[in-house]
């Protein structure tokens, strides 16, 4: 469990969500980029679970763009 490693990696991710308007997973990004900063591992883990069901709804809209 490396905390600075997930925190950096969860506040470049958040950027990209909000750079594409995605804001209901930047904010979940944003909760994951804080448990990290905090070391709340288990709310990093209930976190990135949250993320990963955003993203996969997220998926079309972004192939429809690109």
């Amino acid at each position: 469990e490396d905390a600075p490693r997930l925190e950096r990696a969860a506040h470049t991710l958040k950027g990209a969500l909000f750079t594409l308007a995605a804001h209901r997973s930047g904010d979940i990004a944003q909760e994951l980029e804080r448990s990290a900063r905090d070391a709340k591992f288990s709310q990093a883990k209930v976190a990135w679970s949250a993320l990963q069901v955003e993203v996969e709804l997220l998926l079309p809209a972004l192939h429809e763009i690109g």
